[in-house]
């Protein structure tokens, strides 16, 4: 006589994956309550620097940018994931929480679909309401070496550069063959849940960054992907909501679905943004190149 199998439901928890935007972005205990869900205006200290060394004697001091500068604004997004189960059985009676599994769905990928809207901007370019959201390839990027396919190490010191002007720790955004290969080749290192480089930039490792070029193009021949730079991302993200979708019946379907929302808002002052074409099969160059 057979066993009876014993129902397990569930899921062990998983650790979180390094080096996503999800554990890199910078907390901000600062921001509390759900009032930012309706929308962010967020005043950075300026890009503009203007200091230099000076003698002392009666020195002359000008600020070139404005005080306070512009406020940028932000329009947070939803983020979701489901699950569901059979009405008829033990494989989806009461006994299935699916608040919970669409709780822990949700948890493994948040940074991942906002890393999809963060590159892309997707929802930026097609829906009115977001139009002002920045993301990383949009029009405000500049392309370094004028898009020209960079060797592997010469991008990755074009992207140091290009963060050290922004006189912070930077953010370099790219996908994980390319930072796997920058790994391999001794540029970077790392240090508990962060990649770093050599300038203690964070190498973001995004599973949802696809190395589409500032016109959303991919090398469909896997020879080039593209890299950017940012200053520190701030990621706000609102508790999981289990209750607002709430449990939906299908009788027709004899199914039982459950939904889990949350909202996602990531942010960095403009400073910084810069991209490179990352030549993946060419680890290094010539003196003379870039």
């Amino acid at each position: 006589m057979a066993r009876p199998k014993w129902p397990v439901t569930g899921q062990t928890p998983l650790p979180r994956r390094v080096a996503t935007l999800e554990t890199c972005a910078t907390p901000r205990p600062d921001v509390t309550g759900d009032r930012w869900i309706g929308g962010i205006s967020f005043d950075p200290d300026g890009c503009d620097f203007d200091g230099a060394a000076l003698d002392g004697a009666g020195p002359t001091m000008t600020i070139s940018d404005h005080d306070p500068s512009s406020p940028l604004e932000y329009r947070p997004f939803l983020v979701w994931e489901g699950a569901k189960a059979s009405t008829i059985g033990s494989s989806g009676g009461d006994g299935v929480d699916l608040a919970a599994r669409a709780r822990r769905k949700l948890e493994r990928s948040t940074s991942y679909q906002v890393e999809v809207e963060f590159w892309g901007g997707a929802l930026a370019q097609g829906a009115a309401d977001y139009a002002g959201n920045a993301y990383l390839t949009d029009g405000n990027v500049t392309q370094l070496n004028g898009g020209a396919a960079t060797p592997l190490l010469y991008a990755l010191a074009d992207l140091q550069a290009a963060a050290a002007a922004g006189r912070a720790r930077g953010y370099i955004h790219a996908t994980i063959p390319t930072v796997t290969l920058w790994l391999a080749a001794g540029g970077l290192r790392r240090e508990q849940n962060l990649l770093l480089d050599a300038f203690d930039n964070v190498i973001v490792a995004g599973a949802g960054y696809d190395g589409s070029d500032p016109d959303g193009a991919v090398d469909a021949t896997g020879e080039t992907a593209w890299a950017y730079v940012t200053g520190p991302v701030d990621l706000l993200l609102s508790p999981i909501d289990t209750s607002t979708p709430g449990d939906y019946v299908d009788f027709t379907a004899n199914t039982r679905e459950h939904y889990a929302v949350r909202w996602a808002a990531p942010i960095w002052d403009g400073c910084v943004q810069s991209g490179v074409n990352v030549d993946l099969c060419s680890p290094c160059c010539e003196p003379s190149g870039s």
